[in-house]
């Protein structure tokens, strides 16, 4: 018996060590097909779009931030944009947009954007409401009546502010371990309402609607047909006319699979260990325009935050309502407020609310940040994933309070 169980520990022992192995020598392959980061000579390289003079003191101290943060970027290229009294006051461009060709980032490079896309998404939607073709508490199924009934009805508010139930991407275990992604559609193309619902419309809710909260890109691509519905255009059509040609957003564009884009940054993404990165996989975004399918600049999201703050997509009243306090972040590292299509993280202290989104798309990471009481809006795009745009957020959020105090002393 004792000659068994020694047999069998052995036989575990063996298994942990060869898992142990395993793993060190992928992590090993993983750094060692890695591309090296710019050197901090290289990463200095900088193209500048805007830079209104008067500005230039605040501008300076921003740059002093962003030289803080760069190196927790993981990216060989990045570029920011600021929007301040109404208008886009500075845009600059750090770094690479290709890697290995040695092309410098530009103001106009397009990065992916990722989830900050729900923000266009969101606006649109609220902005049909004041138009009167949707009613927030409507059911799905008046819209979008292919969507199966639940056990439990969904309606539109819920699918904005992530409490409908609807899943997530799943994990996917993928080589070299550890790596973890989702189940992402590399290269499959959704034309029509009914592929994209086959993803995810026949799944279980995770909870009956309303009851709690959990972040779901599907749940956008469902408020993407939603859209279409409505206006008897598609999703891509409609934000073209009504929200960037409008707006002057002219960098702004889906991330078509098979088009050569113009300006078009490389995507990669940081290796486990080292400051080295890996091209990422092209993917089609056809399935998720609505929730994280879009490429642009920072000059144009700016454009687009300076435009909510200013009330040129929905009246005053109605964005205030989107800000409205529904689920709070508990143990997170950047404690805010998830709201409809924002985040926010209200500082009583100063009478502010930090207003913010960011985006996680395959090969980057973005983040917007803005200041509703003194119209400042702050955004940064980094052409590499980095799992999470935790260090994006907290760079803009600390540029978006030295543009501020700027305000505070006019005021």
């Amino acid at each position: 018996m004792k000659k068994n169980i020694f047999k069998f520990l052995k036989l575990i022992l063996l298994t942990i060590i060869l898992f142990v192995v395993f793993i060190f020598f992928s992590l090993i392959w993983n750094y060692y097909s890695g591309i090296p980061l710019p050197s901090e000579e290289d990463k200095s390289i900088y193209h500048t779009g805007i830079l209104i003079k008067k500005y230039e003191p605040q501008v300076k101290e921003a740059r002093l931030v962003l030289d803080k943060w760069k190196n927790q970027f993981y990216t060989p290229g990045y570029s920011i944009a600021v929007g301040y009294e109404d208008q886009v006051i500075w845009s600059e461009a750090f770094g690479y947009s290709d890697l290995e060709q040695k092309i410098p980032a530009r103001v106009d490079s397009k990065f992916p954007i990722g989830s900050v896309t729900k923000t266009f998404t969101a606006m649109t939607i609220m902005d049909l409401v004041e138009q009167g073709k949707i009613e927030l508490k409507n059911k799905i199924q008046e819209y979008v009546p292919s969507f199966p009934k639940k056990k439990h009805p969904i309606n539109i508010e819920q699918l904005l502010a992530h409490t409908s139930g609807i899943r997530h991407y799943k994990p996917i275990i993928k080589w070299p371990p550890p790596y973890f992604t989702i189940d992402s559609r590399l290269d499959e193309t959704f034309e029509t309402t009914e592929k994209k619902l086959a993803l995810f419309a026949n799944d279980a809710l995770l909870f009956k609607p309303g009851s709690r909260y959990s972040y779901s890109t599907y749940g956008y691509t469902l408020l993407g047909e939603v859209i279409e519905s409505v206006t008897e255009m598609s999703y891509n059509s409609y934000m073209s006319e009504t929200m960037f040609k409008p707006l002057d957003m002219t960098n702004t564009t889906p991330d078509y699979f098979n088009h050569k884009i113009k300006n078009r940054v490389v995507s990669y993404s940081n290796t486990i260990i080292g400051s080295r990165v890996i091209k990422s996989e092209k993917e089609n975004c056809s399935y998720k325009w609505a929730g994280g399918g879009y490429l642009s600049t920072p000059t144009d999201v700016v454009r687009f935050g300076l435009a909510v703050l200013n009330n040129r997509i929905v009246k005053k009243n109605t964005f205030e309502k989107m800000l409205a306090p529904l689920n709070p972040y508990e143990g997170s590292p950047f404690p805010q407020y998830h709201a409809i299509g924002w985040d926010f993280i209200p500082r009583k202290k100063q009478g502010i609310r930090i207003v913010n989104k960011t985006g996680s798309p395959t090969g980057g990471q973005s983040c917007i940040v803005m200041i509703p009481e003194s119209g400042i809006v702050v955004y940064i795009a980094t052409n590499s994933y980095i799992y999470g745009s935790l260090p994006l957020k907290r760079a803009a959020t600390k540029i978006s309070n030295l543009f501020h105090n700027d305000w505070l002393i006019k005021h």
